[in-house]
């Protein structure tokens, strides 16, 4: 608390009584980075032009956003998975996916409450890849986009085509 406030240009205790405790903070560091990486996300899709490549500038909006303000997100994703910041964390983030999963589920004969499941997967997949990814600096942006959006892409398209495994 001490460097955000040195961060901040205010004494501990005026960030203490603007903000409140440390969970206040998380709580709203968390939901700043989730509308940086919403901006994000909606601007990196604005011009895709078919599903594949939709969901792969998703992907790149995330990370750039990532990238952008690497600190905020290690910060905010230091919480330990199961506590209520996480939990608001994770359900943001799924919330614009799921819409759109539970109508192409929907579209191809499949329960559209899975979307849930899928959109939960999805962030818990960017979080820890991302995360291992500022830490260890293992690929490029472009490497690091490609590759996810491959594996993830490969798990749901043939199901989001119609070709359902037998």
């Amino acid at each position: 608390m001490d460097d955000i406030a040195a961060g901040a240009s205010v004494t501990k205790p005026i960030l203490y009584r603007t903000i409140g405790d440390k969970a206040a903070l998380v709580a709203a560091l968390s939901e700043s980075l989730i509308d940086q990486i919403d901006r994000s996300v909606s601007t990196a899709t604005g011009s895709a032009t078919d599903p594949v490549a939709s969901f792969e500038a998703a992907i790149r909006g995330y990370v750039l956003a990532v990238e952008a303000d690497r600190n905020l997100f290690l910060f905010v994703n230091s919480s330990p998975p199961g506590t209520e910041p996480f939990r608001r964390l994770v359900d943001r983030s799924a919330a614009s996916m799921i819409t759109a999963f539970a109508d192409a589920r929907t579209a191809v004969g499949l329960d559209p409450r899975g979307a849930t499941t899928w959109s939960w997967a999805i962030v818990g997949a960017l979080q820890v890849v991302t995360t291992m990814w500022l830490r260890d600096d293992a690929a490029d942006l472009d490497a690091l986009v490609r590759d996810i959006s491959q594996l993830l892409w490969s798990g749901l398209g043939p199901t989001l085509a119609g070709d359902r495994p037998g």
